[in-house]
Protein backbone atom coordinates (compact mmCIF):
# COMPACT_ATOMS: atom_id res chain seq x y z
CA UNK A 1 0.00 0.00 0.00
CA UNK A 2 1.64 3.26 -0.66
CA UNK A 3 2.19 5.60 2.26
CA UNK A 4 -0.11 8.30 3.91
CA UNK A 5 -3.40 6.35 2.57
CA UNK A 6 -6.20 5.39 4.55
CA UNK A 7 -6.60 1.82 4.87
CA UNK A 8 -9.79 -0.07 5.92
CA UNK A 9 -10.10 -3.99 6.86
CA UNK A 10 -11.77 -4.40 3.89
CA UNK A 11 -9.08 -3.02 1.52
CA UNK A 12 -6.59 -5.17 3.25
CA UNK A 13 -8.98 -7.97 2.76
CA UNK A 14 -9.68 -7.05 -1.05
CA UNK A 15 -5.35 -6.70 -1.10
CA UNK A 16 -4.85 -10.25 0.82
CA UNK A 17 -7.46 -11.74 -1.32
CA UNK A 18 -5.86 -10.43 -4.61
CA UNK A 19 -2.34 -11.47 -3.48
CA UNK A 20 -3.26 -14.75 -2.75
CA UNK A 21 -4.78 -15.73 -6.10
CA UNK A 22 -1.98 -13.60 -7.90
CA UNK A 23 -1.83 -16.15 -10.51
CA UNK A 24 -5.37 -15.46 -11.70
CA UNK A 25 -7.93 -12.54 -12.43
CA UNK A 26 -11.27 -12.00 -11.48
CA UNK A 27 -13.90 -10.33 -12.27
CA UNK A 28 -15.31 -7.67 -9.85
CA UNK A 29 -18.37 -9.76 -8.95
CA UNK A 30 -15.87 -12.81 -8.11
CA UNK A 31 -14.19 -10.40 -6.26
CA UNK A 32 -17.25 -9.49 -4.28
CA UNK A 33 -18.16 -13.26 -3.73
CA UNK A 34 -14.76 -14.37 -2.88
CA UNK A 35 -14.75 -11.81 -0.55
CA UNK A 36 -17.87 -12.38 1.11
CA UNK A 37 -17.22 -16.21 1.22
CA UNK A 38 -14.06 -15.57 2.83
CA UNK A 39 -15.56 -12.90 5.34
CA UNK A 40 -15.56 -14.58 8.91
CA UNK A 41 -19.01 -14.90 8.95
CA UNK A 42 -19.51 -14.69 5.69
CA UNK A 43 -22.30 -12.81 5.46
CA UNK A 44 -20.86 -9.52 5.01
CA UNK A 45 -20.77 -8.18 1.16
CA UNK A 46 -18.91 -5.46 0.57
CA UNK A 47 -20.48 -2.74 -1.73
CA UNK A 48 -19.76 -3.15 -5.35
CA UNK A 49 -19.08 1.15 -5.59
CA UNK A 50 -16.31 0.86 -2.25
CA UNK A 51 -14.34 -2.24 -4.44
CA UNK A 52 -14.97 -0.35 -7.84
CA UNK A 53 -13.05 2.70 -5.79
CA UNK A 54 -10.63 0.26 -4.01
CA UNK A 55 -9.50 -1.82 -7.25
CA UNK A 56 -8.85 2.33 -8.60
CA UNK A 57 -6.35 2.77 -6.30
CA UNK A 58 -4.66 0.07 -6.21
CA UNK A 59 -4.34 0.23 -10.45
CA UNK A 60 -3.06 3.69 -9.71
CA UNK A 61 -0.72 2.20 -7.13
CA UNK A 62 0.74 -0.49 -9.51
CA UNK A 63 -0.35 -3.13 -7.40
CA UNK A 64 -3.11 -4.24 -9.59
CA UNK A 65 -3.25 -4.69 -13.04
CA UNK A 66 -6.71 -4.08 -15.55
CA UNK A 67 -7.11 -6.79 -18.46
CA UNK A 68 -9.66 -7.05 -21.00
CA UNK A 69 -12.22 -10.42 -20.28
CA UNK A 70 -11.66 -13.52 -21.98
CA UNK A 71 -15.04 -12.19 -23.52
CA UNK A 72 -14.22 -8.88 -24.42
CA UNK A 73 -17.69 -7.64 -22.94
CA UNK A 74 -15.98 -6.34 -19.02
CA UNK A 75 -12.40 -6.40 -17.14
CA UNK A 76 -10.46 -8.37 -15.26
CA UNK A 77 -8.39 -7.86 -12.18
CA UNK A 78 -4.63 -8.97 -11.17
CA UNK A 79 -2.09 -8.56 -8.45
CA UNK A 80 1.07 -7.83 -10.05
CA UNK A 81 2.81 -5.78 -7.64
CA UNK A 82 4.29 -3.17 -9.94
CA UNK A 83 8.11 -3.02 -9.18
CA UNK A 84 11.23 -1.21 -10.97
CA UNK A 85 12.01 -4.58 -13.07
CA UNK A 86 8.16 -5.36 -13.59
CA UNK A 87 8.15 -2.18 -15.60
CA UNK A 88 11.33 -3.14 -17.42
CA UNK A 89 9.89 -6.17 -19.15
CA UNK A 90 6.68 -7.60 -21.55
CA UNK A 91 4.36 -9.69 -20.28
CA UNK A 92 1.83 -12.44 -21.91
CA UNK A 93 -1.39 -13.05 -20.81
CA UNK A 94 -3.21 -16.09 -21.80
CA UNK A 95 -6.64 -15.87 -23.01
CA UNK A 96 -7.76 -19.09 -21.85
CA UNK A 97 -6.22 -19.85 -18.00
CA UNK A 98 -5.96 -15.82 -17.77
CA UNK A 99 -2.25 -16.29 -16.42
CA UNK A 100 0.00 -13.38 -16.72
CA UNK A 101 4.16 -14.18 -17.17
CA UNK A 102 7.03 -11.91 -16.94
CA UNK A 103 8.95 -12.20 -19.90
CA UNK A 104 12.35 -11.32 -19.95
CA UNK A 105 13.79 -11.58 -23.90
CA UNK A 106 16.26 -9.49 -25.82
CA UNK A 107 14.30 -10.28 -29.23
CA UNK A 108 11.41 -7.88 -27.58
CA UNK A 109 13.80 -5.77 -26.44
CA UNK A 110 15.33 -5.72 -30.35
CA UNK A 111 11.86 -5.21 -31.78
CA UNK A 112 11.15 -2.10 -28.74
CA UNK A 113 14.09 -0.51 -30.16
CA UNK A 114 12.93 -1.64 -34.01
CA UNK A 115 9.91 0.50 -33.76
CA UNK A 116 11.56 3.28 -31.74
CA UNK A 117 14.40 3.96 -34.25
CA UNK A 118 12.10 3.16 -37.58
CA UNK A 119 8.77 4.18 -35.94
CA UNK A 120 9.35 6.80 -34.06
CA UNK A 121 6.91 5.06 -31.23
CA UNK A 122 8.36 4.23 -27.91
CA UNK A 123 6.47 1.64 -25.95
CA UNK A 124 5.63 1.67 -23.01
CA UNK A 125 6.42 -1.61 -21.18
CA UNK A 126 5.00 -1.19 -18.35
CA UNK A 127 1.51 -1.63 -19.69
CA UNK A 128 2.73 -4.04 -23.26
CA UNK A 129 1.09 -7.23 -22.67
CA UNK A 130 0.91 -9.54 -25.62
CA UNK A 131 -1.90 -11.75 -25.42
CA UNK A 132 -2.02 -15.63 -26.65
CA UNK A 133 -2.55 -19.35 -25.48
CA UNK A 134 0.03 -20.51 -22.77
CA UNK A 135 1.86 -24.21 -23.48
CA UNK A 136 -0.33 -26.18 -20.63
CA UNK A 137 -3.76 -24.78 -22.23
CA UNK A 138 -2.87 -25.69 -25.90
CA UNK A 139 -1.66 -29.37 -24.38
CA UNK A 140 -4.89 -29.98 -22.59
CA UNK A 141 -6.78 -29.04 -25.74
CA UNK A 142 -5.20 -31.74 -27.65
Amino acid sequence: MVKNEYSTAQKRTLLDFLKSNSDRDFTIDEIILAMTLESAEGLVSPAKSSVYRQIKKLCENGLVRRFESKDKNSFVYQFIESTEECDRHFHLKCVRCGKLYHVECSFLDSAKEHIRHKHGFVIGENQSILYGVCEKCRQTER
